[in-house]
């Protein structure tokens, strides 16, 4: 699980540097960002249903320390997304035709 949450970061940080051209790329780009937090927010709990904890990291962690955890990444996902708005009114300007 670990691997996979290095991934997501760096997924997320590609997705926040790069450049979009239109705003139907930009919308679901920011659905995709809130999408996966959403995906892990409810895995998570699927896991807390089986047992109390669940192994992340290599350490276990209490339901009571992962939801704020998600809380978290919904922040960094709204950064995201103010990120990659400026980003696409920056390239607009720029490429006005």
């Amino acid at each position: 699980m670990s691997f996979l949450l290095v991934v997501y970061a760096v997924l997320l940080i590609f997705l926040t540097l790069k450049r979009y051209r239109s705003i139907p790329l930009v919308v679901c780009v920011v659905l995709l960002l809130f999408t996966s937090t959403t995906v892990i927010l409810l895995y998570g709990l699927r896991q807390f249903e089986a047992g109390q904890y669940w192994l992340l990291f290599g350490k276990d962690i209490e339901k009571d320390i992962f939801i704020p955890l998600v809380f978290v990444l919904y922040v960094f996902d709204v950064a995201c997304t103010v990120i990659i708005a400026r980003n696409h009114i920056a390239y607009r300007k720029i490429n006005k035709r």
